[in-house]
């Protein structure tokens, strides 16, 4: 059986699902506080669509934790 081929998310995609600019995205990347893309060619990146799931839910859940404080 075949497995499902993970989906990938070009950078325009990440800037509108998590409402952040490029700038941004690099500067988190840098800081080692967003998930690295997947280098698809010399001037193409993508995501994986898992990595930014699991991104956003790991800031939910940060957000959680602060609030029950």
């Amino acid at each position: 059986m075949l497995e499902k081929i993970p989906r990938l998310l070009f950078r325009s995609e990440v800037e509108q699902v998590v409402h952040l600019n490029r700038s941004t995205i690099n500067a988190l990347i840098r800081a080692g506080e967003f998930p690295r893309p997947l280098k698809l060619g010399r001037r193409r990146v993508a995501w994986l669509e898992q990595d930014i799931a699991s991104w956003i839910a790991d800031k939910a859940q940060e957000r959680s934790e602060r609030e029950a404080r």
